[in-house]
């Protein structure tokens, strides 16, 4: 999960969003001030049991357009499983309003925004106000559903040992069916045969899914979602029941 400013979005704190006026609304335009957007999201995420870990915001034209992502945690004990909220807006009529959820989140300034469990996008028209309550509640009730099938998909890694051999196997696999590129798969054998990391170090096949997430951060930053998603469903079939 990640936020990328690098096409003239600057970082924002909270409190700098929040002091972005939104300009008056017309006949056919209804903008949403960030105070507004914001305030509901994180009242939804609180009723839904989600705590805010980490949050982060760019501004870009002069407070025009916003990006932000929220990082949360599940109230119940014992949560390991990260997921994130992104978060894209503006005052200025050049974005609808937009959110996506999941466990892997990219939020660029360059437009690219994507989620692996949901999307909603509504433009600031007639009659905004009266639905965005409810595509908030519904993009927080789905990711709890994304969260919980990522959690049991981690317990069930952990639960399947995996040989140091094995593990071999499945990166030459991986690398021969594309999930990884050269430099990646040198990157996640290099961690699989001496763990960097208290996560890299149990012989299971969690250990080998956290050393080929750790190979995929070599490649573009924009891409990085699309190649942790193909690179869970290539471990799918070693864990899941036929």
């Amino acid at each position: 999960m990640s936020l990328m400013l690098h096409c003239g979005a600057m970082a924002a704190t909270r409190d700098e969003v929040l002091s972005v006026r939104k300009p008056r609304r017309t006949q056919t335009w209804h903008p949403v001030g960030y105070k507004v957007l914001l305030r509901l999201t994180f009242e939804t995420l609180e009723e839904r049991g989600w705590s805010i870990t980490g949050e982060h915001y760019g501004l870009n034209k002069g407070g025009g357009q916003l990006f932000g992502l929220l990082a949360l945690q599940n109230g119940s004990a014992g949560d390991t499983v990260g997921a994130a909220l992104g978060l894209r807006a503006s005052v200025d009529k050049s974005l609808a309003n937009a959110l996506a959820g999941g466990t892997r989140v990219f939020v660029c300034d360059n437009l690219a925004f994507s989620g692996d469990s949901v999307q909603v996008l509504r433009k600031n028209t007639t009659g905004v106000m009266r639905d965005l309550g409810d595509l908030i509640r519904r993009v927080v009730f789905r990711l709890g559903d994304s969260h919980e099938r990522m959690a049991s998909d981690l317990a069930r890694m952990r639960r399947k040992r995996m040989s140091q051999r094995r593990g071999y196997e499945l990166l030459g696999a991986a690398l021969g069916e594309k999930v990884l590129t050269t430099t990646q798969m040198r990157l996640a054998m290099q961690d699989w045969r001496e763990p960097r990391h208290p996560e890299f170090k149990a012989r299971n096949l969690y250990s080998l899914y956290n050393c080929v997430t750790e190979g995929l951060k070599a490649g573009s930053p924009g891409g990085r979602l699309e190649r942790q998603t193909r690179a869970h469903r290539f471990f799918e079939p070693f864990y899941r029941p036929a």
